[in-house]
């Protein structure tokens, strides 16, 4: 058995596929495999995956598939690993070349299940991804402890993201079940992470920059799908359903108001994308479909005040079904912050 399986699903990648490849060939720890998922690529990337293949049997297994999605290619990558301890690595992004040399060093002397670490947007992995990591050094969370954690997943965005996690295959659940989220667009890391947290007895926290993560131009433009309300209730269900388990467990009554604050959060994100995208007609048609969800008016009537001004301003506008409001809201936005403006 191999000490990591480093899971990578590919979809029309081509142009950045092969530097992530090569991080994890070249990494100095070498007892790993690499499993990579193409998922249905219509572009060189199958190509580039046979080749790589081709060229190392004995490290990497190739699965081709037709196209089921992120969540999906991610599951399938998992049921194929044969290593102890399973990262997970995005097609356009890569390791620093020691990741998986201080990913082992760091689960022999921390005896934990999971392995938490930061990521950076820096090629040459020198500059941190934000302001400062999650904590100040590193942490070991067992028993109540683990509240620190729910919390986070619970209430902000930093600590939904699988890639930035080390896992240990007893607690991944492998054969888990995940045909109900196929299709996920929004949110397919934290149904993940929720399940994998619950399970852990042990996780370990270190402040190093790890893991690459490229911010590709498309996250940079004002894209809106209509299933992605969807995909944000589907998930806020799971978030709730593990608030609500947390809470009877550690005593903690915040996690459910803090799931609530971070649905109208994600909402008013949406609407903001979707108003800046769609035609004044279909953003209207959007926002009463929103108004009028169960979810919206939850989150709504007991978390409107603890939300940031911009969160707070756009969920009145969604209450009133005001699109020209939520647009001007986007419009100061991109020009303060930029269109990166999460």
């Amino acid at each position: 058995m191999r000490r990591f399986s480093v899971v990578v699903p590919v979809y029309n990648v081509e142009n950045y596929l092969r530097h992530c490849l090569d991080s994890i060939l070249n990494q100095d720890y070498q007892d790993f495999e690499i499993v990579i998922v193409n998922d249905g690529s219509t572009d060189s990337s199958a190509d580039i995956c046979r080749q790589y293949q081709e060229k190392n049997p004995e490290k990497i297994v190739l699965i081709n598939q037709n196209n089921q999605g992120l969540l999906m290619a991610r599951r399938v990558g998992f049921a194929h690993t044969q290593g102890e301890i399973i990262v997970s690595v995005d097609s356009d992004d890569a390791l620093r070349a020691d990741a998986l040399k201080i990913l082992d060093k760091t689960f022999h002397e921390s005896q934990a299940q999971i392995v938490c670490y930061e990521s950076t947007r820096d090629i040459t992995f020198k500059k941190s991804g934000k302001d400062r990591g999650l904590f100040t050094g590193p942490e070991i969370f067992e028993g109540k402890d683990k509240k620190r954690l729910y919390e986070l997943i619970c209430g902000t965005f930093f600590f939904n993201n699988i890639w930035s996690k080390a896992i240990s295959r007893d607690v991944i659940g492998i054969q888990d079940d995940y045909s109900a989220y196929k299709g996920l667009s929004f949110g397919e890391d934290v149904c993940q992470v929720l399940p994998v947290l619950d399970k852990a007895s042990r996780i370990a926290y270190i402040p190093e920059n790890l893991y690459f993560y490229r911010l590709n131009a498309s996250s940079l433009v004002h894209v809106y799908r209509q299933k992605q309300f969807d995909d944000l209730v589907a998930v806020r269900d799971r978030v709730m359903r593990y608030a609500k388990k947390w809470e009877r467990e550690t005593g903690d009554s915040g996690l459910v108001d803090a799931a609530r604050t971070m649905t109208l959060q994600l909402t008013a994100l949406q609407m903001q994308d979707a108003v800046m995208a769609l035609s004044h007609a279909d953003a209207k048609r959007t926002l009463m479909r929103v108004q009028q969800s169960e979810m919206f008016h939850d989150a709504y009537a007991s978390s409107r005040q603890k939300t940031r001004i911009d969160v707070r301003f756009i969920s009145i506008m969604i209450k009133c079904r005001n699109a020209w409001g939520i647009r001007l809201v986007g419009y100061i936005k991109n020009i303060l912050l930029g269109k990166n403006r999460y």
